[in-house]
């Protein structure tokens, strides 16, 4: 029989071994969890819509929070990550609750709102008055009326 100094000694003898091997399973194992695409997900008694790369453990952070998620769904599986925001975007301006809803806006001073919305290689700005004139804008993203946008922070609405 071994004493606990013994025992302890041939522990971390053990567990030095096989550092190396029990990261790599680790590793592995968690890359695969993670799936190559991003995940647009609905919880239809919220009507909330998001988007994740993990969406098993982001539907649990819901249910944590208190939100009915019975019979939620994925909508869409998306590899970009920019075209996965544009299309969680496009459900919130459709009347979809949605954690991000307010990505790229940002208030600028009191009643002055600057919205941002990338389109291929240019990025897209408008100034705006209030918060629902910024979804608005983004809405006529949506529906490609430009006009309302400036190209590269050009503001097309005050020749800036």
């Amino acid at each position: 029989m071994k004493t606990k100094k013994e025992l302890k000694i041939y522990d971390a003898k053990r567990y030095k071994a096989n550092k190396e091997k029990r990261d790599a399973q680790i590793k592995a194992n968690y890359k695969s969890h993670e799936p190559p695409y991003y995940v647009i997900y609905l919880l239809p008694k919220n009507g909330y819509v998001g988007v994740t790369k993990n969406p098993k453990k982001r539907i649990r952070n819901h249910k944590a929070l208190g939100r009915d998620i019975t019979d939620w769904r994925v909508l869409h599986k998306i590899e970009d990550r920019e075209m996965a925001y544009r299309q969680e975007d496009f459900y919130h301006n459709i009347g979809f609750e949605g954690g991000s809803g307010r990505r790229n806006i940002i208030k600028i001073k009191n009643d002055y709102y600057q919205v941002k919305v990338k389109d291929g290689d240019y990025n897209l700005y408008a100034h705006v008055k209030s918060m629902e004139d910024a979804y608005e804008c983004r809405k006529q993203f949506y529906n490609k009326d430009l006009n309302l946008w400036g190209i590269n922070g050009v503001d097309r609405l005050s020749n800036k």
